[in-house]
């Protein structure tokens, strides 16, 4: 069942639904209408005029030759060859410092055409939001640049296994680099609905083991939180999907400057909106002050949210909580989002983020959750935001940002062999045998 749940299309809009009113186009009337931030260009039953005495917030030129260019695809992405991934390295295996640049080095897809026919798992994509106070993070570029992240990590039929796991992920998952969303460099407005359509893209793509192909995406800006999941929701239904969100932060803030959509309050943007339930919301290293604070996190627990703080972390101890959230995200939901802000990892281990905060995770807690996870739970989407790696001298940033993803797919290919048992560890590489 699909769901799109835009806010035109329930019957009484609220006015957090009319402030989504803020793409504001100029036609050659001069007539001015707004476009909600939710909903793609087809659908011109969600455009809305302004409404009489309202002044627009931004005006736009559709006669610029540049208007859309930033997200015109070429026509030719299929031509002269069959569909499936391309494995643009030359040798079948190798050392980071060689080959082609791609996400681990691995094959590219371009179209959904791809995706099917090579019935791929995971598709790794890149996202920024260029718009906001963040400006451009050059995470998805750094984290295909093995130089900074894969120090030692081989890649092809060179991959070796995961110790905790035994497998190696490359041989057991089908995984390809699905590029980057078009990016409208002056408008989180504009890009947030073409992140959403290429999410949809990917999560809608059926194989034929019944499965279908779970993107992940590595980003800029956690604002990148709101089209993920909308996108998640059209494809499998909002009241399927639960979500797991790490974040120094609760992104729940009542202000952003007048604007809808900013990197601190997709939480309240989805709740609001009616994308996401509260009940089927986990929150994990919460601490703050920013955007954190207790009025927030009593709405929040009205809301259904349930959430763990570092304060309960340092009372009741890491195996606790993640016991706790495990079971709450195997109660909520079919199936399960991994939202992951980097900036829940104390700025120890990253440092290369635009809101570090100290007193969080220590990455060694991080991994094998973020493992286990993706193991025990039917994972339909992650994502990995808010990655600055030029706020890092040095390279830890980015090779931490890495090893969460290599256990995500860890745990994904764990799940597809059946290693499903909570906490499993393969038995060699705990006890020596005496």
């Amino acid at each position: 069942m699909q769901e799109t749940n835009h806010p035109a299309e329930r019957n009484a809009p609220t006015a957090w639904a009319k402030l989504l009113a803020a793409v504001l186009l100029c036609g050659a009337t001069g007539a001015v209408q707004a476009q909600l931030v939710g909903s793609p260009d087809e659908h011109p039953a969600m455009v809305d005029p302004i409404d009489k005495g309202e002044q627009p917030i931004v005006h736009l030129n559709p006669d610029d030759p540049g208007y859309d260019a930033w997200r015109v695809v070429r026509e030719d992405l299929a031509e002269g060859r069959e569909p499936g991934p391309i494995n643009v390295q030359r040798y079948k295996g190798g050392f980071p410092w060689i080959g082609i640049p791609t996400f681990f080095h691995l094959p590219v897809a371009l179209t959904p055409e791809d995706l099917k026919a090579g019935e791929v798992d995971v598709a790794i994509m890149g996202a920024e939001l260029v718009g906001g106070m963040r400006a451009r993070t050059w995470g998805p570029m750094e984290m295909r640049n093995p130089h900074r992240s894969e120090i030692y990590h081989l890649w092809g039929e060179w991959a070796m296994p995961e110790l905790d796991s035994g497998l190696a992920w490359e041989r057991e998952l089908r995984v390809v680099d699905y590029g980057d969303a078009p990016m409208e460099p002056l408008s989180l407005e504009r890009t947030i609905p073409e992140v959403r359509k290429l999410v949809r893209q990917i999560a809608g793509v059926k194989l034929k083991n019944g499965k279908q192909t779970v993107p992940i995406i590595v980003g800029g800006a956690h604002a990148l939180m709101y089209p993920d999941y909308a996108a998640l929701a059209d494809v499998y239904g909002k009241d399927k999907i639960g979500v797991i969100h790490f974040d120094a932060h609760q992104d729940y803030a009542p202000t952003g400057f007048g604007h809808i959509h900013t990197h601190g309050n997709p939480v309240r943007a989805l709740l609001l909106e009616g994308f996401l339930e509260g009940d089927k919301f986990v929150q994990v290293g919460l601490r703050g002050p920013t955007s954190t604070d207790v009025p927030t996190l009593k709405e929040a627990r009205a809301a259904g949210i349930r959430y763990h703080t570092m304060a309960e972390v340092e009372k009741r101890g890491w195996e606790a909580v993640m016991e706790d959230a495990l079971k709450e995200v195997r109660e909520q939901a079919d199936y399960l989002f991994i939202s992951f802000d980097v900036d829940v990892i104390d700025p120890t281990f990253m440092p290369g983020t635009a809101t570090p905060e100290p007193g969080g995770l220590y990455i060694r807690e991080v991994l094998p959750m973020m493992r286990r996870l993706c193991a025990e739970n039917d994972i339909v989407g992650v994502e990995i935001v808010e990655l600055k790696p030029d706020a890092d001298v040095g390279y830890t940033s980015v090779q931490n940002a890495k090893a969460v993803l290599r256990q995500c797919l860890n745990g994904m290919a764990m799940r597809k062999k059946g290693l499903t048992e909570p906490g499993y560890l393969h038995p060699v590489m705990v006890d020596d045998g005496h």
